[in-house]
């Protein structure tokens, strides 16, 4: 998975990062998107070319192994938005 870095920043603004889109190539930028700690982190893993079981084991790694099932998920699902917002090409 690939970052589309010339096409967004993230900034913390009021203490909340948040997507900036730069041009109109990320789709729905009608919005802003408001990253959780949790999509930041995802998202600054990705980033450093970590892939999905990577991030989903230091994700783990940081939390409980009780935790598994929902990180995985969690980790699914902030790529799948990522990808549909068109962050990841």
């Amino acid at each position: 998975m690939k970052i589309d870095n010339d096409n967004f920043i993230v900034r913390k603004i009021a203490g909340k990062d948040i997507i900036i889109p730069l041009h109109n190539k990320i789709r729905n930028v009608k919005n802003l998107f408001i990253l959780d700690e949790t999509s930041k982190l995802i998202l600054d893993l990705l980033n450093k070319n970590k892939n999905e079981s990577e991030i989903i084991k230091e994700l783990i790694s940081k939390h409980s192994n009780k935790y598994q099932k929902q990180i995985k998920v969690g980790v699914k699902t902030a790529i799948k938005e990522f990808k549909r917002i068109g962050i990841i090409i």
